[in-house]
């Protein structure tokens, strides 16, 4: 009669057993599930974050190239602004010294200007002071 009981006993925590193993499998699985769907959006979000990276790196390269184009752009100008201006106060035409000038009136053209002193020394005096303010320019860049 002992027996009979605690094999009926020992049947039902076989099957609760079981049963507990089944919802543990089941349960393992679920999370398994939601794991690897985890996984997958941190992947797909990783990717997404590098390739922003990657977007801004080649925009940050092509501003600073950009950057550097209109420097240098600005730079040329200022250069030709002094030139004309140490040409405008020493009186001598662009037009009479062979430069070409972008912005002039025709008057001005037409009316040459006489100069005593050798023009090409004079350009090359011209020519060393705009260097030396490009020169100091650089040097305040510093």
């Amino acid at each position: 009669h002992k027996k009979v009981e605690l094999q009926k006993q020992i049947t039902s925590e076989r099957k609760s057993h079981m049963v507990e193993v089944q919802k543990l499998k089941k349960e393992t699985m679920q999370k398994d599930r939601e794991l690897n769907k985890v996984k997958r959006d941190h992947s797909k979000k990783e990717q997404e974050a590098l390739k922003a990276q990657q977007i801004a790196k080649s925009r940050l390269d092509q501003m600073n190239q950009l950057k550097m184009k209109y420097k240098d752009a600005e730079k040329r100008l200022r250069m030709q602004t002094v030139k004309r201006g140490v040409l405008a106060k020493a009186g001598l035409d662009p037009v009479m010294v062979g430069r070409r000038q972008s912005m002039g009136n025709e008057k001005a053209r037409n009316t040459p200007v006489k100069a005593d002193a050798n023009v090409d020394s004079l350009r090359d005096f011209f020519d060393q002071k705009v260097a030396d303010v490009s020169r100091r320019e650089h040097l305040a860049m510093k």
